[in-house]
């Protein structure tokens, strides 16, 4: 295998890692949300937005936060 293809394989698994390393800490994240009592449906869009649909945009974020409907400046 050539040192391109070693380098290659190396950063996939590098950004695999780090795939695992956000994933965790959106779990911890929404688990601390639930622990404070935040309402369950709001947890669980967050949940769907972050790890399900690894959605990070302020738009997919807000919508998460106070739910669908009219954008909320």
């Amino acid at each position: 295998m050539s040192k391109q293809g070693d380098k290659s394989g190396g950063a996939e698994q590098g950004h695999e890692r780090a795939r695992d390393v956000s994933a965790e800490v959106f779990t911890a994240f929404l688990h601390a949300l639930d622990c404070e009592k935040v309402e369950a449906a709001v947890v669980q869009r967050l949940r769907q937005a972050l790890i399900e649909k690894k959605t990070f945009s302020e738009r997919a974020l807000k919508a998460a936060v106070f739910g669908e409907g009219p954008a909320h400046d």
